[in-house]
């Protein structure tokens, strides 16, 4: 509401018009909210470790990342994992959720551009707001009353097009994308988790990106509608963005044209 009146003093639109635009909005939200009660929500949090590997002549960059998945539990679930860690006799397997059948929303993920190398589940439980994540630090504030989630070290090979017609100045943006095999529905994506209280990023010391500026990573997440009709799929895409250091380049075109002009005087002054 506020924007809107400082839209409307911009431009001097009336506060009639603010009013009903505001009250539009609010009407959207209410249906798209209503559009989605019953869909099972999944936070999801990426930390890329490493980009070992840009191929620019086959158009794909590799990544060894941690993803982290939760969605929503309750205090049954959370009993039962407390059990489980104060149980001497479970060694160090990881906990596996007994609600809604032993569901890994893993198996819900379709790697729409890429493929996973090398997998590994390495975290799994229940939090609480107060509780001590994964991390060893304190969770401020989970997403629900009870966090189920479960933690991945993964590594794969993801296709990109890449923007080489102005090279040297050409950009680049490095994208995993994945898609939920269910419908929206069903099941969505929530652009964070409770699990960690920074958001989603890249090692950039560890990453093989010297011939690029970073300008960090963005998050989007959106709808693909396959027929038309029903088939609304959520998408969540991870995009680190970059730039190519032209500086390198350039100063070796620069080289080559004053070796080149210099060859050319050179034959005059043996003349």
């Amino acid at each position: 509401v506020q924007l809107f009146e400082v839209l409307a003093s911009a431009s001097n639109m009336t506060a009639e018009l603010a009013e009903s635009t505001a009250q539009s909005i609010a009407l959207g939200e209410n249906a798209a909210s209503d559009a989605l009660k019953g869909s099972k929500l999944i936070g999801i949090h990426m930390w890329i470790h490493r980009i070992p590997k840009v191929d620019v002549v086959n158009e794909t960059f590799q990544a060894q990342m941690r993803l982290a998945l939760s969605w929503e539990g309750d205090e049954k679930e959370f009993a039962l994992f407390k059990q489980w860690r104060e149980d001497d006799s479970v060694g160090k397997g990881l906990y596996k959720h007994q609600a809604d059948g032993a569901w890994d929303p893993y198996e819900d993920i379709v790697w729409s551009n890429g493929t996973v190398t090398e997998y590994k589940k390495s975290l799994s439980g229940v939090l609480r707001t107060g509780d001590r994540g994964t991390d060893g630090q304190i969770v401020e504030k989970t997403l629900w009353d009870y966090e189920c989630y479960v933690v991945y070290e993964l590594a794969g090979i993801y296709s990109e097009k890449y923007e080489l017609a102005n090279f040297p100045f050409d950009c680049q943006d490095l994208q995993i994308t994945m898609q939920l095999a269910r419908r929206k529905d069903r099941i969505n994506w929530c652009p964070r988790s409770g699990l960690y209280d920074f958001p989603s990023g890249l090692n950039l010391s560890q990453s093989n990106l010297t011939p690029y500026n970073v300008h960090g990573i963005v998050v989007d997440i959106y709808d693909v509608n396959f027929d038309g009709k029903n088939a609304i799929y959520n998408f969540c895409n991870f995009r680190v963005k970059t730039q190519r250091k032209y500086g390198v380049y350039m100063s070796k075109i620069v080289f080559l044209m004053f070796i080149t002009t210099v060859a050319a005087f050179l034959v005059f002054t043996m003349d």
